[in-house]
C-alpha cells in the first residue's frame, strides 16, 4: 500500500509493532497495546518518509546538471534563511557577543518542552518564515561554545537534582 501525507493518519503501524510483540509473545509475556505516543510518532515518521520519498522520486529523474543546480539552490536557501533568522535574533551570541561565523551560531530552546522542531538548516530551508519566527521566539541565539556550556549546566542541574 502506498501512503501519502493525505492518508498518513490511517497508516498501519503493524510492521513497527509486530516484531517486538512476537518476541514478547514467544517469551511468554502478555501482548501490549501501542501507546498514543508510539502511534503519533509512527504517523509522524510515515509523513516525513512520504515527503522525502516524493522529493527523492523527482530528484532521481533529474539530469546531472539539474541535480547540481538543485543542490546549489538548496545550500544557498539554507544559508540565506539561517542568516536572515540570525539577523532577526540580533546577529550575535547573547552570552559573549560572538558573530564571526554563521555556522558557529545556533538556537537554544529555553524550554525543551516547547520545542516544535530543531532550528537547524534542514528545517530552516523547508518551513514557512512565520513558523520559523514563532519557533525562534522560543530560543536564545548562542555561539557553539556558549551553547555547549548551557547544555552542560542544564545536565549538571538534572544530575544533582536526581541524587
Amino acid at each position: 500500500m502506498s501512503f501519502t501525507s493525505a492518508n498518513y493518519e490511517s497508516a498501519p503501524i503493524g510492521h513497527l509493532w509486530d516484531a517486538p510483540q512476537k518476541l514478547m509473545g514467544d517469551a511468554g509475556f502478555e501482548p501490549a497495546t501501542p501507546t498514543k505516543d508510539f502511534i503519533d510518532y509512527s504517523r509522524m515518521y510515515y509523513e516525513a518518509f512520504i515527503i522525502q520519498e516524493n522529493r527523492m522520486g523527482r530528484y532521481e529523474k533529474f539530469s546531472a546538471e539539474q541535480k547540481k543546480k538543485y543542490i546549489q539552490t538548496c545550500h544557498k536557501r539554507r544559508k540565506d534563511r539561517k542568516k536572515k533568522l540570525i539577523e532577526y535574533k540580533g546577529g550575535k551570541c547573547i552570552s559573549c557577543g560572538y558573530s564571526k561565523c554563521l555556522r558557529a551560531l545556533s538556537f537554544h530552546h529555553r524550554n525543551p518542552k516547547d520545542k516544535s522542531f530543531p532550528l537547524d538548516v534542514r528545517f530552516i530551508a523547508s518551513k514557512k518564515w512565520e513558523v520559523l519566527v514563532a519557533e525562534s521566539d522560543k530560543c536564545d541565539l548562542l555561539c557553539a561554545n556558549c551553547h555547549m556550556e548551557k547544555h552542560e549546566d542544564e545536565e549538571n542541574k538534572r544530575n544533582y537534582a536526581n541524587q
